[in-house]
């Protein structure tokens, strides 16, 4: 694409709710969208495009300077994939709703060629839902999957952070412009994928801020370059469970880790899993659904979680800190001989450390 495509392609972009499908009745009505950047509204009304659509160009139109986007795009090494490219990716090219163009740096290529999981959760990650994820994304990312995330704190970014320690391929999709990290935290862990030969993508222009009404729509980017969404933990009004909904809309499987019921970043998770989302407690389980084989030998796949009841309990319990047994006992409202049974069992299998003075943690 030549830099004067480029600078009126991030242009038109800007123009709030624009699809793909306005950008090419733009291109069939005056051929090239510098001739209709240029164009007069009277031009647009005589070629019959919607009164809301003339009423937010004009609105923008006079706000917006091509060349300014365009030094912003070289600067931070930016480039656009547009809906009709062959390097868009095919996944996004299905839902309902797909973005006219991508805004991305870093390596297409893979997206194109692995299966792509979502995983999505709480910014409050806790203990087990880090332990789960440790438990499934080394498999999956074995297997050749894609991760897909927002690089949100917590869940996000523990996702994708597992995966290039395990020199995976993984995608972030942001809620703002390229030019700027959103959040600054993770900047580095942006600079991180790109090095690996990841990719971050968004559907704003360079310079747009990340609004807090961008976030439903890039969750829908996020379900829409997957084969599958997995939520790891979730409260009830958790944006992940935005994703996982659009997942389901765009006909993709949702899969979701089960909690403590008294646990409040549990109660979104599993009420997906009331809705049909599928119980997941070890990456083969989102195998089996996806029909794919495990191509790890037995001896090397992951230990599913295969916690009870009560194990969680206490595991959820413990994410608030080290406790003396019968603390454990009265905030779980396990009898101690309940308790001392399954402490035994998680010790044994490194879910739990004694400290001594029977005071237990997470190991």
């Amino acid at each position: 694409m030549s830099h004067n495509e480029l600078k009126h392609w991030t242009a038109f972009l800007q123009i709030p709710d624009i699809g793909h499908k306005t950008i090419g009745k733009l291109l069939r009505c005056f051929k090239t969208l510098e001739n209709a950047w240029r164009a007069p509204a009277s031009n647009y009304r005589k070629l019959k495009f919607s009164d809301c659509f003339i009423d937010k160009l004009n609105e923008r139109r006079p706000k917006i300077n091509p060349d300014a986007e365009l030094e912003t795009m070289l600067k931070h090494n930016i480039q656009l994939v547009t809906f009709s490219d062959k390097q868009f990716p095919p996944l996004l090219k299905q839902i309902s709703a797909p973005p006219a163009a991508i805004f991305y740096k870093g390596d297409l290529t893979k997206c194109n060629q692995q299966v792509a999981i979502a995983i999505v959760g709480t910014r409050r990650l806790t203990s087990y839902g880090e332990r789960a994820l440790k438990q499934i994304v080394p498999t999956l990312v074995a297997n050749n999957f894609s991760i897909i995330s927002g690089l949100a704190l917590g869940a996000d970014a523990f996702a994708h952070s597992l995966c290039l320690k395990n020199n995976g391929h993984t995608i972030a999709v942001l809620g703002g412009g390229l030019s700027s990290i959103y959040p600054r935290q993770n900047a580095k862990l942006a600079e991180q994928i790109l090095s690996a030969g990841g990719a971050i993508f968004s559907e704003y222009a360079p310079k747009m801020p990340a609004l807090r009404e961008h976030f439903p729509a890039r969750n829908r980017i996020i379900s829409g370059l997957s084969n599958a969404t997995l939520v790891i933990e979730a409260g009830q009004k958790s944006g992940a469970l935005i994703t996982a909904f659009f997942a389901t809309e765009q006909n993709r499987e949702v899969f979701a880790i089960p909690g403590n019921i008294d646990c409040p970043f549990s109660q979104g998770t599993n009420g997906l899993i009331k809705q049909g989302a599928y119980l997941t407690t070890s990456a083969q389980d989102i195998l089996d659904i996806l029909k794919l084989s495990n191509k790890l030998p037995s001896t090397q796949r992951s230990t599913p979680l295969n916690l009870t009841k009560e194990q969680v309990q206490i595991l959820t319990a413990l994410t608030h800190g080290f406790m003396h047994i019968n603390q454990l006992s009265k905030s779980t409202n396990l009898p101690i001989s309940t308790i001392n049974a399954n402490l035994i069992i998680m010790e044994m299998n490194k879910l739990i450390k004694n400290r001594g003075n029977m005071e237990y943690e997470i190991f």
